[in-house]
Parts: C-alpha cells; structure tokens; sequence
C-alpha cells in the first residue's frame, strides 16, 4: 500500500512539474541539411553449380533518404525543459548504381541497375527535452516515431549494353521506424532562435508493389505486348514456388526491406508564436 502511494506521489509531482509552468510556448521551425546513409547494402553472389559462378555484384553503404532534407514543424513546450513537437521531414535523394557481372559467358555481360527515391516525405511526432542555457547556449535533444508517408523508388535496368533496358517503380508498405536529434539553441531575438542538430532516423520499410513503366528489347518499345504478369507485381511475406503464375494477375514476389535510414545534420530556426 505504501508503494502504491509513492507511485501516486511521484505521478503528481511530475504532473505539477509539467502543467504548473508559466513558460509553456507554441513555435514553428524551418531547417535544412544533408543527410548521409546509415548501414544499407545490397549483394548478390548466386550460381546454377557450385563450380559455375553465374552474376557476382553489389553496391555498398546506400539510402534512398540520403541527399539534401527539409524539414517543417510545429511545436508545444509546457515548460522551459519539456514539450512535444509534430514534424514533416522531406529528403531529396541520390541514385545509386549496382554493377552486376554475370560469368560463364563469353564475354561476360553486366546489367547496371539505377535505384532511385526522388523524395520521400516522413512525418515524426517527438518528445523535446531541453536543458537550462548555459552561457545562453540551450542543449536539447527530440526522440519520436517516424512515418513514411510518400516514398517510391525507380530503378533503371541496362542489360548487356542495352540489349534490355526497363524502367520500373516500386511502392512501400506503411511502416514506422524512429528517430533521434541532439543538438543546441542560441537565441537571436526574444521570438527567433537558431539551431544546429544532429540528426538521425531508423527506418526500412517493406516492398509493397512491383509496375514496370518502359521497356525495350534492342531498342524496340515492347511493353504493350507483355503479360500483366511481367509488367506488375506485389510483395508477399511467403512465395509458394509450385504455384503456377497466372500471366492475366500480377506477379507474387517475395517482399524485401528498403533502407531509409540516414544521418546528418541540420539547421532550424525556431519562431515563438506565443509565450504563456
């Protein structure tokens, strides 16, 4: 009994801690920054004997969220030490190139494959915690969920110096991952402060839908005479290979992690709309 009325006692004072402040604020932030890959790779080394290596390729250290990000926020400090904050972080990312060398052929023939996430946009609801300034420097660190909600990648396909070339686009699941910043605060004007953060997500969201938009044979546009099957396809968890493909349904595939993880940083400037 008596450890149940410590926790109810500990439960109030940090009630009053939170709402009892006079310095509860509402901001806005505006940053921009780089963002560089966190982990991702991709290999393949696969082969119809173990004396008969068939295609060996792979591209290291890659996200479809690295390049330059923006980022828009809206925020709500109960206190000088505690709030929350709703974000939308946009990235504009890079295309990176896998080189795959297919063997046992004479010559060898590689297929190049472009993947690509123009820009992906994510939405992260955060905690913030602040500490007291320090010689007018104010550390502070945000963590929160993060949300993918656009994000598509391309890729580009050149097989054997254009002997085959598509292009296709593949959508993800909805998928929810996390994120970490730390970072300090320096006061400008009593309503305008700038900050400089590192910034950090985690996130890899499934495959969700294969569509191929362009392909060529020897330079010739032979989409329109391709089966739904090889033009579309969906990500499942489990592929039953016995199961005959129906060429009028799209394709089973099995579905596989995306890495949209990055790290970097940011700058944001900060506007108090109100203070209480």
């Amino acid at each position: 009994m008596a450890y149940y009325n410590t926790k109810k006692f500990a439960f109030a004072i940090v009630l009053f801690f939170i709402f009892s402040s006079t310095k509860a604020q509402t901001y806005i932030s505006f940053g921009a920054g780089y963002l560089f890959p966190k982990g991702g790779s991709r290999n393949s080394e696969y082969s119809y004997s173990p004396n008969f290596p068939y295609s060996v390729g792979k591209v290291s250290n890659f996200s479809f969220a690295s390049g330059v990000g923006m980022s828009l926020g809206v925020g709500y400090m109960m206190n000088k030490n505690f709030g929350f904050e709703l974000g939308v972080t946009s990235v504009f990312g890079k295309t990176f190139t896998y080189t795959a060398t297919s063997y046992g052929f004479t010559p060898p023939f590689t297929t190049i494959t472009k993947y690509s996430a123009p820009i992906s946009a994510f939405v992260n609801p955060s905690m913030v915690f602040k500490a007291n300034a320090i010689r007018g420097i104010i550390p502070y660190c945000k963590v929160g969920l993060l949300f993918l909600a656009y994000g598509k990648q391309n890729s580009t396909m050149n097989f054997s110096n254009n002997y085959i070339y598509a292009e296709s686009e593949i959508s993800n699941r909805f998928t929810v991952g996390t994120f970490e910043a730390l970072g300090i605060s320096i006061p400008v004007t009593k309503k305008i402060s700038m900050g400089i953060e590192c910034y950090a997500q985690s996130i890899n969201p499934y495959n969700k839908k294969l569509t191929l938009i362009k392909h060529q044979t020897n330079g010739v546009d032979d989409l329109s005479k391709m089966s739904v099957s090889s033009k579309e396809g969906v990500y499942v968890k489990n592929v039953d290979a016995s199961n005959t493909t129906n060429p009028d349904q799209p394709a089973k595939y099995l579905a596989y992690t995306n890495n949209y993880s990055n790290i970097g940083l940011m700058v944001h400037m900060y506007y108090t709309i109100n203070t209480k």
